[in-house]
């Protein structure tokens, strides 16, 4: 069958359009899917973040318990210990 060159031109005329739809496509779901790539990622930094924090308070709270502790033991072991007087 012979096609005129009018009806070839009008197909390859449209197909790059619908390619570069295709291409143009295929862009914006890589775009979405990086974003909710970084999305999972600031959540995740995020989660990081506070356990750290949490982490770092407990480690702060016992030490200042300890210190504490370690400061009332010294007060009563001078308050046990008897007064030599000259």
């Amino acid at each position: 069958m012979y096609e005129s060159p009018r009806s070839v031109a009008v197909k390859y005329v449209f197909l790059p359009l619908d390619i570069d739809e295709m291409v143009m496509e295929v862009k914006r779901q890589a775009i979405l899917e990086i974003h909710q790539a970084i999305t999972a990622a600031e959540v995740r930094a995020n989660e990081l973040v506070s356990q750290e924090r949490i982490r770092m308070e407990n480690v702060l709270n016992h030490i200042k318990k300890t210190a504490k502790d370690e400061a009332v033991r010294g007060l009563n072991k001078q308050s046990d210990t008897p007064e030599v007087s000259e």
